[in-house]
């Protein structure tokens, strides 16, 4: 639906220049100069040091926030098939990934837009679509909640979908994901973490979408889709957000656990996996009317 692309386009660039950084944690150089004095800053935008991984960070004196990243995984594929003298060689670019994070209002308000290079490259065909993530967040008490707006990862797939793609310990996915998932939606999002006990702390999250999986072209069937998810850290949270990345690259002092459990329900769905593939399957009744099961 070219109107929902346009729409969150034109909310992210009316969004001030924004980032996640560190503030304070490493060196800065200004990279932007209004006419007055170098000693006046209050509108100039700091590029903090390059570290391998963290992509380009700006930040400015207001505390506004902008970081961009990307990734690129290569692949190479070799076969030999049975009575076929000759091997299957395969070279191309498995995937390709640009990323915008930023913040302004003092991190109330946060956004990201995350753009895919290599058209369809989790689906292996030209099927998928440019556009990833685009939402903006509003955080009025920090993680104690979150609001989302957009088009993100749902809270009700597997966990293996709450991890990015860079951060996977193998080169694919595991089989859940391809079967089940609906890897990002459109629609609402809450979520929220609170102690409990000494160490403990619970995350709740809940989503309403439109059922119909990413931004796509041409009708979208079926109602609205209801879900939530309720995890439970006993020992606390995970060192540099750990529990989103599939490898330790953390490196934990402790052991850390994360147990939850997640529930969804979409009010007349068009595909196998609830969400993803909208129009895949369209089931008619006896007047020859679109029917969708819940």
């Amino acid at each position: 639906m070219k109107k929902y692309l346009l729409f969150l386009i034109g909310l992210f660039l009316l969004l001030p220049v924004m980032a996640q950084t560190d503030e304070g944690s490493d060196d800065a150089e200004i990279v932007e100069a209004s006419d007055e004095s170098l000693s006046d800053i209050d509108n100039k935008v700091v590029l903090h040091r390059y570290k391998m991984g963290d992509g380009l960070r700006f930040t400015t004196q207001g505390g506004n926030k902008l970081t961009v990243s990307g990734m690129v995984q290569t692949s190479v594929e070799s076969r030999r098939f049975e009575d076929v003298d000759q091997m299957y060689n395969r070279f191309r670019v498995r995937r390709a990934r640009v990323r915008f994070d930023g913040s302004v209002y003092h991190d109330k308000l946060r956004f990201r837009l995350g753009l895919d290079l290599v058209k369809g490259s989790e689906t292996d065909d030209d099927s998928g679509s440019l556009l990833m993530d685009a939402y903006a967040a509003y955080r009025p008490w920090g993680s104690k909640l979150v609001i989302s707006f957009g088009q993100r990862s749902t809270p009700t797939d597997n966990y293996e979908l709450q991890m990015s793609s860079h951060t996977l310990q193998f080169g694919e996915r595991s089989k859940i994901t391809s079967a089940f998932s609906t890897i990002r939606e459109l629609g609402v999002f809450a979520e929220s973490s609170f102690r409990l006990g000494s160490k403990g702390l619970l995350r709740p999250s809940i989503a309403i979408t439109d059922g119909s999986g990413p931004i796509s072209e041409g009708k979208r069937y079926g109602g609205l889709k209801y879900g939530g998810r309720l995890n439970y850290l006993p020992f606390g949270a995970f060192r540099s957000m750990g529990g989103s990345r599939e490898g330790d690259m953390a490196y934990e002092l402790t052991p850390k656990l994360s147990v939850g459990v997640a529930y969804s329900y979409a009010d007349g769905t068009s595909d196998r996996r609830g969400g993803r593939s909208n129009g895949d399957i369209l089931y008619m009744n006896d007047r020859d009317e679109i029917d969708l099961p819940d």
